[in-house]
């Protein structure tokens, strides 16, 4: 027996050289995606009943309970209030507190945008 030939009496296989499997490589590509697919999608539908069964509970409360909060939550960011009297910390409302940033910005000519309606 030359070298040049495989000994397949003996049961052993030649090792690399062959040609690559092709139809076990696209198979096996295919159900790797498929697989990754399923498993994002799952994940998706886990995360959303998670997620609505968070808001569920938290929406459970007394409505009247959650109304007044929202207008407690409005009111304060459209008042005037102190924060605290001996630092002069004050709360001023959203709107006049973003026009007065705005100032601000345009005095230092920091800022490129306009002011609203102008």
């Amino acid at each position: 027996m030359s070298q040049q030939e495989p000994n397949h009496a003996s049961g052993e296989q030649e090792i690399g050289g062959g040609d690559p499997n092709t139809p076990a490589t696209v198979l096996v590509g295919v159900v790797g995606a498929i697989l990754t697919f399923v498993v994002i999608v799952a994940l998706q539908a886990l995360f959303y009943n998670v997620e609505s069964q968070t808001v569920s509970r938290v929406n459970q409360g007394d409505p009247r309970r959650l109304s007044r909060r929202r207008a407690e939550q409005l009111e304060a960011i459209n008042s005037y209030g102190w924060v605290d009297r001996q630092e002069g910390t004050v709360t001023v409302p959203i709107d006049r507190a973003m026009e007065l940033v705005l100032d601000e910005l345009a005095e230092s000519g920091s800022s490129g945008a306009e002011r609203p309606g102008e």
